[in-house]
């Protein structure tokens, strides 16, 4: 049997939840893994531009590009980003055939660990294997690891409204043409 552990740090956690929280619907980013044997830290976590709906999210790729080549040019390491995380906003933890597509198209030659959460604060942890054989252990329980940070909640917020957007619906020009400016 193959053991995994999974431990995120609280200000990676919280900057997930905070996002959560602010998303009317879904939302998704990307993060960072360090790795010890088989065990993995869910370092940090990013949030890029993207168009959420309720139902769905759709990440910016040139923005992901633009960061990843940012951190290369920087003689940063890219290869821990390891971590897809997501939200079902109002809807239970699972993993549904567009999540296992999204894990599927990573296939990164190494392993990728998923989170799905929600506004109720349930989690769903997920490790996924690509090589040397294609291997899913789901429902990894993980631990916190604990730091002395100030709350995140301004900092996600500011970021939130810099990079999300969600479609408006035309509900006054709807009115108007049907009923009329009375």
């Amino acid at each position: 049997m193959y053991n995994i552990s999974i431990a995120i740090k609280e200000k990676a956690l919280k900057k997930i939840q905070n996002f959560i929280e602010l998303a009317p619907g879904e939302i998704s980013g990307l993060g960072t893994i360090s790795k010890q044997y088989n065990h993995f830290i869910i370092e940090d976590v990013f949030l890029f531009k993207q168009q959420n709906t309720s139902a769905s999210t759709t990440l910016d790729v040139e923005e992901i590009t633009a960061m990843l080549v940012g951190k290369m040019q920087k003689n940063e390491d890219v290869s821990n980003i390891k971590l897809w995380w997501h939200s079902h906003a109002n809807m239970g933890v699972f993993w549904s055939g567009t999540d296992d597509s999204t894990i599927n198209n990573f296939d990164n030659k190494e392993y990728l660990i998923s989170l799905v959460s929600n506004k109720e604060g349930q989690i769903l942890c997920r490790f996924d294997l690509y090589h040397p054989i294609r291997l899913t252990i789901d429902d990894i329980k993980y631990t916190i690891i604990f730091d002395e940070e100030n709350d995140l909640k301004e900092e996600c917020k500011k970021e939130y409204d810099e990079k999300i957007t969600t479609p408006k619906l035309e509900v006054v020009k709807w009115v108007k043409e049907d009923f009329g400016d009375n």
